[in-house]
């Protein structure tokens, strides 16, 4: 089974050539940077049920990125 975008509402697959999709960053203690970026993936999805655990397996597609930044 294809896996989807996790962003809410987002039914983009994997499958999809034309989109790049991307891992959560690691959480790694003692490197803020990194948990400061994890912090900011997971508050920009919108979604209150999505584990640290799950963060592991999951991806989110371009479409949800700034470009240009």
């Amino acid at each position: 089974m294809p896996t989807l975008c996790v962003r809410f509402e987002c039914l983009n697959k994997i499958t999809n050539k034309n989109l790049s999709f991307y891992c959560f960053p690691k959480a790694r203690k003692n490197v803020a940077f990194l948990l400061a970026q994890r912090k900011l993936w997971i508050n920009a999805l919108h979604r209150s049920d999505v584990t640290d655990k799950q963060l592991h397996h999951i991806q989110i597609c371009s479409l949800h990125f700034k470009m240009g930044l």
